[in-house]
């Protein structure tokens, strides 16, 4: 009976233990994509941009981690989207054409970066975004 009572007991801890292992392990990848463009340029709303930036991991460059663009109007409507990887020293560009998206208004727009992690790391990834305003003149 006593031995019964000890293998229950050690059956609830190892459960407990590795509850919370993988409690830990889930939120362990956090990659943060950096951008790199002047905020203070100013765009025309014919003119082909680059968007560039890093991502870093444990403040250091992070390579082949998957990047989501998002470029939203003064309205906060989703009008671009891209994904990008960093490169091998974790560096990242992405093009966009604004003559191409139609735009009709001047003023801040946003263009926000989503690390959505290596692939290996996808399904314990944090996601961490960062953003930057991008100003359109005539």
């Amino acid at each position: 009976m006593v031995d019964k009572k000890n293998n229950m007991f050690y059956s609830f801890i190892t459960i407990i233990v590795c509850s919370v292992t993988l409690q830990i392990v889930d939120a362990t990848h956090v990659s943060e994509p950096i951008l790199t463009n002047d905020p203070n340029t100013k765009y025309k709303m014919n003119q082909t941009i680059s968007i560039n930036g890093w991502v870093k991991y444990n403040d250091q460059p992070a390579p082949y981690v998957l990047v989501l663009l998002r470029l939203t109007n003064p309205n906060s409507n989703e009008i671009f989207r891209d994904e990008v990887r960093s490169n091998s020293n974790g560096n990242f560009t992405s093009t966009v054409t604004l003559s191409g998206l139609n735009l009709t208004e001047i003023g801040a727009y946003r263009i926000t970066a989503e690390s959505q992690c290596r692939d290996e790391h996808r399904s314990i990834c944090n996601r961490n975004t960062t953003s930057d305003t991008l100003m359109l003149t005539n």
